[in-house]
């Protein structure tokens, strides 16, 4: 699973939902990754003291009143004990099951939203899904919608306990859901000292203790006290947390900007090395074996002596952006790439994507199996189409400008010669004399577009408020058509 800053997410969902389009400048950072370089490979250990506890008066939980009783929607169906769940960034679900592909979208099914944030399967079979519009759970035929814990919250991440319960993380904090109403926990009133109430991922542990993870701190809630650890209280130093996952022997893992800290009950110790950096996505598969994915370095295992890592170099694997990971019960890996959903079985590898599967996007944010997961389908044969557009200077025609396509997103960092240049399955061509540029033969699904200015620099076009990245859909046996460009109006 992977989460995002939920305020960001508000704005993305509005700007993306604009038809006009503006052009951004790329930017190439110094060094190999596009954020900070990475420390050496070697594992160090060194321990850490324990967090201490907040104080036990504190004056919240808050409650809300207690929901009405949801009235079941039936929609598409989709065998929960028999499915892996796939979440796109704005564009809804699909629920691979024994009988194939489903979509479900706020157009076809009562989904919120189609911004899907999590995902994850209870041991009631039942799949909650938070979306930017909303919370809500399937049992593959109908469907319940919850809202948000908090009004103006969209939440980053859910987890279920053992007694039928749901945890959910969001921009103000905790809440929990007991079957009827939302109980809410203010990290600021619990003892931490993170000015920003953001909680960015949540987890159960076997023994019932709930860990809560924000930019800075880490909680733990044992059912009567909420434990903090930050620096000056458990830690020595400050950290930039991401991930956070419990083992069935309920030692923590949680994911920093290098490495990840993992808690035996009693101490923290730091993991660290060029597999472990920014370690975006974790799970654990049936064998208990903890799986990494990571910014831009593929996904790693630790195999109980050390760690094995698969990426675009060494394995079938289709990019090396992984956003999330779950495990079936058959112990199959499913990793959600920038570029495509990948399945493991320990030997072989199948992809599936938008030109060759029935799939809502290639980009797949959020990932939950169910059960066994499904048999695998063939894969499908697509036509390919064509993508077309125009840059001009004003009213004057752009010649000779290098133009760059990609079925990956690109932002304002890069790692490669160009925006593009790193990600699988891109195309580079030039414009015209009359300033139009066409890519033919495009295997069907979503393009980012980028190109050079004559100042030397790289752009990529945006949604409305000039951050978003426009990905163009290319549909099987069309040719699509961009329009044409005015590159003077960069914002």
């Amino acid at each position: 699973m992977i989460k995002k800053n939920t305020f960001w997410i508000v704005i993305i969902i509005l700007a993306i939902s604009q038809v006009f389009c503006s052009i951004m400048p790329a930017e190439r950072p110094t060094g190999e990754e596009p954020t900070r370089a990475v420390k050496a490979p070697e594992d160090t250990r060194p321990p850490e003291p324990t967090g201490t506890s907040a104080p036990t008066d504190t004056p919240y939980p808050t409650e809300t009143p207690a929901l009405p009783t949801p009235t079941p929607i039936p929609s598409v169906t989709c065998n929960n004990g028999e499915a892996i769940w796939i979440g796109s960034q704005g564009f809804g679900l699909s629920c691979l099951d024994g009988q194939g592909w489903h979509t479900f979208t706020k157009e076809n099914s009562p989904l919120p939203g189609d911004w899907i944030n999590d995902l994850t399967v209870c041991p009631d079979g039942k799949t909650w899904v938070t979306s930017s519009s909303g919370i809500s759970y399937t049992d593959g035929a109908n469907w319940v919608v919850l809202g948000y814990p908090l009004d103006y919250n969209s939440t980053n991440s859910i987890a279920c306990d053992s007694k039928g319960g749901v945890w959910a993380a969001h921009f103000k904090g905790v809440s929990y859901y007991d079957g009827q109403g939302w109980t809410n926990y203010d990290p600021a009133k619990l003892g931490s000292s993170d000015k920003y109430n953001n909680v960015v991922d949540i987890a159960v542990g076997p023994d019932g203790k709930v860990w809560a993870l924000l930019n800075n701190s880490i909680l733990s809630y044992d059912g009567n006290t909420w434990s903090v650890f930050e620096r000056d209280k458990g830690f020595s130093e400050q950290f930039f947390f991401d991930q956070i996952i419990v083992d069935s022997k309920s030692q923590v893992f949680a994911s920093y900007t290098s490495g990840l800290l993992t808690y035996d009950g009693k101490s923290w110790r730091k993991l660290e090395g060029r597999h472990l950096s920014q370690v975006k996505s974790m799970a654990l598969d049936p064998q208990g074996r903890l799986w990494v994915g990571t910014f831009a370095r593929g996904v790693s295992v630790f195999n109980g002596s050390g760690w094995v890592t698969y990426n675009t170099q060494n394995s079938k694997l289709s990019s090396d952006k992984i956003r999330s990971i779950a495990a079936d019960g058959q112990g199959r890996m499913w990793i959600g790439t920038w570029w495509g959903l990948n399945v493991f079985d320990g030997k072989d590898w199948a992809a599936y994507r938008m030109d060759n599967a029935d799939i809502v996007d290639s980009d797949i944010n959020a990932l939950a199996a169910g059960g066994n997961g499904p048999s695998l389908p063939q894969l499908a044969k697509k036509e390919n189409g064509s993508l077309s557009g125009k840059l001009n200077k004003g009213t004057d025609p752009a010649a000779g400008i290098t133009v760059e396509v990609c079925p990956e997103t690109v932002g304002m960092l890069y790692s490669g010669a160009s925006p593009c240049a790193d990600n699988p399955g891109h195309r580079t061509g030039v414009t015209d004399s009359a300033g139009e540029f066409l890519f033919s033969d495009l295997p069907s699904g979503r393009y980012s577009i980028s190109f050079k200015g004559q100042d030397g620099k790289w752009y990529y076009l945006t949604g409305a408020f000039g951050f978003v990245d426009k990905r163009v859909l290319v549909n099987p046996g069309e040719t699509i058509e961009v329009g044409s460009i005015d590159i003077t109006k960069k914002d």
